[in-house]
């Protein structure tokens, strides 16, 4: 696990990645009961394939999740263990329909109206700029131009 963590941040992975990565990869080395580095090497297609299969039957994850799961162990095989993988055949989890959910100018105000303090300020700037979540979050105030009133590029 800490070869993983220092080619990950050598290759400036965001911190996110690196511990969603590595929880899968701890997942699947305890999913499969494995005890040295020896083990991962032994027909990884098809344990990937197991496990991969068991997340989306038995754990009824979503699609994007189980891309997740995949594209650590991905680079497990590619980066750690330099070992290229052939076609792997996973049962795939399915994709819900998604509708599209947008909220009417009334609707957003009365969504605003009913916060208050900080979370309404944060809210404000996500609607008003399009900025994301952590965008968001991790604006200050040194990074704001009062005199034009803009947001910086981010």
């Amino acid at each position: 696990m800490d070869q993983i963590r220092e080619v990950m941040r050598l290759k400036h992975y965001s911190i996110r990645t690196e511990r969603c990565y590595s929880d899968w990869i701890r997942r699947y080395i305890h999913f499969h009961q494995m005890r040295s580095r020896d083990e991962l090497g032994a027909d990884p297609e098809s344990r990937i394939e197991l496990f991969l299969s068991d997340l989306a039957v038995g754990g009824n994850v979503t699609a994007s999740t189980q891309n997740q799961a995949f594209n650590a162990l991905l680079f497990l095989y590619r980066e750690i263990l330099h070992r290229t993988l052939e076609n792997i055949q996973a049962v795939r989890a399915g994709r819900p329909a998604r509708v599209p959910v947008v909220l009417t100018i009334d609707e957003a105000r009365q969504v605003l109206s009913a916060m208050s303090g900080t979370p309404q300020l944060v809210a404000k700037l996500l609607y008003g700029s399009g900025l994301r979540l952590l965008e968001g979050l991790r604006l200050r105030v040194k990074d704001l131009d009062f005199g034009m009133r803009q947001l910086p590029k981010l």
